[in-house]
């Protein structure tokens, strides 16, 4: 090595970090089919498979093609706008379950793990600028890169907006595949955009001040008063492990025997929640008069609350025991229903995807719900059957390839199924390219002529209305008008501004130019109460940078 060599070695291994996760990136670049410094990603829209059953509900999205070209489309059209991800990646077992740079990684791969960190980290960086300030990430993995991912999150996201690492009973008995340790767990990491502004409605939680009035009776034993006008709830309510389940089934039969009114106004009341206890506790419980009593006075039971308007005094319980909400076997049960027989592996439930959104303080409404490992299709199944639940308008964008036909011959299907069943809409897209040219004046010719699709996904606005012509289109939903004028002959200018003239409802419009600066004023004079933005120089600027490595 020559000496300038040695000193940019000795440079480079100055600048690495002190603490935190180092792989080896250089030696296990990741190669993407289309190359991002000969394409530009950009989407078009399906209108075959496009889903239209009720005006008054949000489009729901599904986009085909590779998650990283996606992604980098959405930096322009969603950015800041997502309120929750889900993604179950690759679990990088070795065992045929995650494919880099077009071939399956092997569990003996000097280059595993940093190749699996090459993957999952750009596509990471990429989902934190989507996310709201009080957005949440939730990521699915297993033991192969738990310890990994802790620490990419860490330097993604921030060490303190980690907010919990869920363990999820994946089946429920383990296989005699399993080689040692049979495992039946997986792993859920919650990440917050802000952890200031990042909440996640309790699972499991119990009051910060103190627990439930307990006192000493004076006699030796502890005494548990029930609130006037508690009736206790069924067994079924609420999640519980079998050594709970076991235990609440001899707490209830307790319970029931006991009758409690109001004595003013003989309301009763059902108190979403249970009792939280231990086993030693109810081992000693004794029912005496309408009372339930237990010797000693250490065995202290505590009532955990579920309603969510009260999630300002509860703490998240992080630790609590394995989650049973679904397993695999559900979901594999679940997509077979709908789609019949197929070669997909491990489908999460719809139950513990509903379970993790409901967990947020999104609105019902306005609630976006972002997957870029969609797989089969499960967190859109998710999101429609909370919609159904609680007559919500959560609105679901799914990203996946078509390896092996799985968007077209599984996703879909099953979406298109539950769509048409639930009366939803969804626009069906996939990710598609222009060549990149080194002239900025064709390529943004280039652009304009293949970015209505993608504007119209932008806002969500899909309806062309007739009045539309060769330099310009109008599209409507409900009070809300997108108008696009997407080409440099500006003729007809004047005419789009009196045909949106003509039209109700909130406007925003887009206006093609050459000029990097953005319009001329004097071409806008009296477009008064129009949203106006440029294009395409913006549409260059954030997908064209993410495209640039």
């Amino acid at each position: 090595m020559s000496n300038q060599e040695l000193i940019d070695l000795v440079k480079s291994y100055e600048a690495k970090k002190k603490y935190g996760l180092v792989w080896e990136s250089d030696h296990s670049k990741e190669i993407l089919v289309q190359d991002p410094h000969q394409y530009f990603p950009i989407l078009t829209e399906n209108i075959s498979k496009r889903i239209f059953e009720n005006p008054v509900q949000n489009n729901h999205f599904l986009i085909e093609g590779e998650n990283y070209h996606a992604l980098s489309v959405l930096q322009y059209t969603h950015s800041n706008s997502v309120d929750v991800i889900y993604i179950d990646p690759p679990y990088n077992t070795g065992n045929k379950d995650f494919k880099y740079n077009d071939s399956f990684v092997q569990k003996e791969d000097s280059y595993r793990h940093s190749k699996w960190l090459n993957f999952i980290s750009k596509r990471l960086r990429l989902s934190k600028s989507l996310l709201k300030n009080d957005g949440i990430i939730f990521i699915s993995v297993d033991d192969n890169e738990i310890a990994q991912l802790r620490l990419l999150c860490d330097d993604i996201f921030g060490e303190t907006n980690f907010l919990a690492c869920f363990i999820w009973e994946k089946k429920r008995k383990a296989s005699n595949l399993d080689a040692t340790v049979r495992g039946i767990t997986e792993y859920i990491l919650a990440y917050g955009r802000s952890q200031a502004r990042s909440i996640v409605h309790p699972l499991d939680i119990v009051e910060d001040d103190k627990p439930y009035p307990f006192y000493n009776s004076g006699n030796g034993r502890g005494v548990l008063e029930f609130p006037p006008g508690l009736t206790f709830s069924s067994l079924e309510d609420g999640i519980y492990s079998p050594a709970e389940y076991k235990a609440k089934r001899t707490l209830v039969k307790l319970l029931d025997k006991v009758t409690i009114e109001n004595s003013i106004n003989k309301k009763s009341f059902k108190l979403e929640g249970e009792w939280r206890y231990s086993q030693k506790w109810l081992d000693n419980a004794i029912l005496k008069n309408e009372e339930i009593v237990f010797k000693g006075t250490d065995f202290k039971p505590y009532w955990i609350n579920r309603d969510p308007n009260r999630s300002k005094k509860m703490k998240t319980l992080l630790n609590y025991e394995n989650y049973q909400i679904g397993t695999n076997e559900d979901g594999n049960e679940e997509l077979f229903t709908l789609v019949g027989e197929n070669d997909f592996s491990f489908p999460k439930p719809t139950s513990l995807i509903k379970a993790l959104i409901s967990a947020t303080t999104n609105s019902k409404d306005k609630c976006v719900v972002l997957d870029f490992f969609a797989g089969s299709g499960t967190t859109g199944d998710a999101v429609l059957q909370l919609n159904l639940e609680d007559r919500g308008n959560r609105q679901f964008i799914l990203v996946t390839n078509n390896e092996e036909e799985i968007c077209t011959a599984i996703t879909f299907p099953r979406l298109q199924k539950l769509l048409k069943s639930s009366k939803g809409n969804m626009n069906y897209f996939s990710v598609d390219f222009l060549n990149k040219s080194l002239n900025s004046d064709e390529m943004k010719i280039r652009l304009m002529d293949n970015c209505v699709d993608l504007l119209c996904f932008k806002e969500g606005i899909f309806n062309e209305i007739e009045i539309s012509n060769d330099n310009y289109k109008i599209y409507q939903n409900m009070d809300r008008l997108l108008g696009i004028y997407n080409s440099f002959d500006y003729s007809d200018l004047h005419k789009f501004k009196n045909q949106l003239d003509k039209l109700d409802g909130k406007k925003k419009v887009y206006i093609f130019t050459f000029d990097n600066e953005g319009l001329n004023p004097n071409d806008l004079l009296n477009w008064n109460d129009i949203e106006i933005e440029s294009i395409p120089q913006k549409i260059l600027e954030v997908i064209g940078e993410i495209n640039a490595y």
